[in-house]
């Protein structure tokens, strides 16, 4: 188990687990994700829009033929 760690604000020691000292109520900071989780969310949301402009894309073309095949 790890040791406990002291909090910035009162020195009171706080449990590993706790992202709250619990003397004071100092919220502790937590630590970044990696660089590598934060390229793989940009590169999941780049990959989401391009299939939603896709997706739209292709409604925009299937009503349009649909408009100048029918109504026109």
């Amino acid at each position: 188990m790890d040791s406990p760690i002291e909090c910035p604000r009162c020195d009171a020691p706080i449990p590993p687990p706790a992202k709250v000292c619990l003397n004071c109520g100092h919220l502790l900071a937590s630590k970044p994700p990696p660089e590598e989780a934060l390229r793989g969310m940009r590169a999941s949301r780049a990959a989401a829009k391009i299939l939603v402009i896709t997706l739209i894309l292709y409604m925009l073309a299937v009503v349009g033929t649909f408009i100048y095949d029918h109504l026109l």
